[in-house]
């Protein structure tokens, strides 16, 4: 990694634009699995505002995966803003293969957004490219499944997306098998079926650790410790934030996936009556989502977990559990609101939070409130 990015940051100050450009987008997604999507955001927008514009086959083609990264990390308004410019670029670069992945792109982004029609027009024309490849094919059929979801249609849903996991296995695209699962065991927990995701999540989350995909299987954990919590097995829940917080803050400090753990012990423990650690816990979780800069939609709008990224194991508002913890922590009057990202190094033994630069009573509670 150390010469590709010594080759990004000398083409950025050399006539060499473009080719740092292609190179960006050749690497696509690539980030992600190494558990570097922060930083591949970053750069991508930053070639992305070095390029001229009359390139547009190579902003599209950067566009779009920066758009799924975005997406990936909650970021959803720079998300379809980027979507929208990469089809817009794609068009005026004339290429059906490259409008089809764009338009595949767009359309889940305005599911997310509950823009069905926008969505379902995006897919029709995507399923149009007669040269569209065979990956954007089976990621139109994803966009697709998502969609008859949004709409209602559980059942369709999950049959695409088993259908999805059998084609991707098939070919050995471990990656995309591991996220069809992801997203269907969201799907089953959403219409109340959670023992069904816990056991799909279960099952899958050894590949993913295997094939060393540090952004899925931290995905992976957190959802499933909202499926636990919703399940009233709180161990379970607490040992699966742990199992992300560790290896994700030693990583990247600015991961997401270890607010989204942080939060969803802040419910664990409102849910064993320690609301002075709970909210506590809390307020580190809202810091950090508001300077990862997520927005809150998708389940979200209902649910306990106000930091959570999407559906990521998110429990709604109205069920029994939640809108109780709900309740245990509208009554505190304790959660902080830091100013720093509240997350800077995990200890290998107990996750214990060493804080820098937090107020000066957070400093002192923190001592050992992340331990079980």
């Amino acid at each position: 990694m150390d010469n590709v990015r010594g080759a990004l940051d000398w083409a950025l100050t050399k006539p060499d634009v473009l080719a740092g450009g292609w190179l960006v987008a050749e690497i696509g997604m690539a980030w992600e699995p190494l558990g570097l999507r922060n930083e591949g955001i970053k750069r991508d927008e930053t070639f992305l505002a070095a390029l001229p514009k009359r390139e547009s086959l190579l902003l599209a083609r950067l566009s779009s995966p920066l758009a799924d990264m975005l997406l990936h990390a909650a970021r959803t308004e720079r998300a379809l803003e980027l979507a929208t410019q990469a089809v817009a670029y794609a068009r005026a670069g004339g290429d059906g293969p490259t409008l089809a992945d764009a338009l595949q792109k767009y359309a889940l982004i305005n599911v997310g957004f509950g823009s069905r029609v926008d969505a379902e027009k995006a897919l029709v024309e995507g399923e149009s490219i007669p040269d569209a490849s065979a990956y954007v094919r089976l990621q139109l059929m994803l966009a697709r499944a998502q969609l008859s979801y949004a709409k209602g249609e559980a059942e369709t849903a999950v049959r695409i997306f088993e259908q999805l996991r059998q084609q991707h296995r098939s070919l050995g695209n471990t990656h995309n098998e591991v996220v069809s699962v992801l997203i269907r065991a969201e799907i089953e927990h959403e219409r109340g079926q959670t023992e069904k995701a816990i056991a799909l999540t279960r099952e899958i989350l050894p590949q993913a650790r295997r094939d060393r995909e540090k952004a899925l299987a931290g995905s992976l954990l957190v959802n499933l410790a909202g499926y636990l919590v919703a399940a009233d097995d709180l161990p379970g829940a607490i040992e699966a934030a742990y199992d992300v917080i560790g290896p994700h803050a030693r990583r990247e400090l600015d991961d997401s996936h270890v607010a989204n753990a942080i939060e969803h012990l802040a419910l664990v423990y409102a849910l064993r009556g320690e609301l002075a650690r709970a909210s506590i816990l809390e307020g580190y979780a809202a810091s950090a989502f508001r300077q990862l800069g997520f927005n809150r939609l998708l389940t979200c709008a209902a649910s306990i977990a106000p930091g959570c990224s999407g559906n990521q194991g998110s429990m709604r508002a109205d069920t029994p559990i939640s809108a109780a913890a709900m309740r245990r922590l509208s009554e505190q009057s304790l959660a902080p609101s830091p100013s720093t990202l509240p997350v800077a190094e995990f200890a290998a033994a107990g996750f214990q939070i060493q804080e820098r630069g937090l107020p000066q009573q957070m400093q002192v509670q923190n001592h050992g409130m992340l331990s079980g």
